[in-house]
């Protein structure tokens, strides 16, 4: 039986790979990257929510194609335009932190979220995704459907995030069985977002793209509080490396991991970004002894 250290970066290493092994990859990318490029010059969602998320059995680590299918890149506003919010800009204490170790309070935000169990590679998490992304998309392009809710300001979709576990009986066997993780994957939201925006959010994506999965989606607030977090660079197998990295960080100054659930926070595009350049915050929940 494996220890849970162990089991903690075994579990990393298993959900990502290096994506040019599987030619799959650009397939989805292509597809949303080519969205997102028109959404700054005032497109409209059609096309977007045309896009279907399918699963690719024969690609042995679907997590990160699936989960990098909605990177934006930082937008350009044309002379004219109000500047959008940019999450890289306003919070790179969150989301571009230090290649080392260091603690950080992570306060309240809020989440489109969807939980799921099982491969990643299957059809279900792709779809799950998916619905994820619809709603986040109708929320953000409101104002074009003639709905802007109280407070809306311009601003680039936050990155997909992940928390990733095992299930009781999956941390028990000597292997990793993919069939027995348990994740929730979700979007942040901005502060303007309430429940009634989320409700007319689903009403949106329900005329126009209807799924069973909706009604699955939750919005929630969630406060991560005192976490130790790192900016991972380079390849997701090598993931474990910072994993342990953080773990001695922790140890070192008498702080205590509240729980081996781990936070992903997915930054690069894959297909536009060298192997050795690849960024993903990797983030422990810790308790501070007094």
């Amino acid at each position: 039986m494996k220890s849970q250290s162990t089991y903690n970066g075994t579990l990393i290493s298993f959900c990502h790979t290096q994506f040019s092994l599987f030619q799959h990859a650009a397939e989805i990318h292509v597809d949303l990257r080519h969205h997102d490029r028109r959404q700054d010059d005032d497109a409209a969602d059609d096309d977007f929510r045309r896009q279907r998320f399918h699963a690719y059995p024969d690609c042995m680590y679907g997590l990160k194609i699936i989960v990098h299918a909605g990177f934006h890149r930082r937008a350009s506003c044309r002379k004219g335009d109000e500047m959008k919010y940019e999450w890289r800009k306003q919070e790179k204490s969150l989301y571009l932190p230090k290649s080392i170790p260091e603690l950080v309070t992570v306060p309240s935000q809020q989440f489109l979220m969807i939980d799921g169990k099982g491969n990643p590679n299957d059809a279900d998490f792709s779809e799950r995704v998916g619905v994820l992304y619809s709603l986040a998309y109708a929320i953000r392009m409101m104002p074009k459907k003639g709905y802007t809710p109280e407070g809306y300001f311009e601003y680039t979709v936050y990155p997909l995030e992940g928390l990733w576990d095992l299930t009781d009986e999956g941390k028990q066997q000597s292997a990793l069985n993919k069939d027995e993780l348990v994740y929730t994957i979700m979007i942040r939201q901005p502060d303007f977002v309430t429940d009634e925006v989320f409700k007319q959010a689903l009403e949106i994506t329900l005329k126009k793209k209807p799924h069973p999965l909706l009604d699955e989606v939750r919005f929630e607030t969630m406060e991560d509080g005192p976490s130790v977090q790192l900016l991972h660079l380079g390849s997701y197998d090598t993931e474990s490396e910072s994993f342990a990295k953080m773990k001695a960080f922790i140890k070192d100054n008498g702080y205590q991991i509240k729980s081996l659930r781990h936070r992903e926070i997915y930054i690069s595009d894959p297909r536009k970004t060298a192997l050795e350049k690849l960024k993903t915050v990797l983030r422990y929940q810790v308790l501070i002894r007094q």
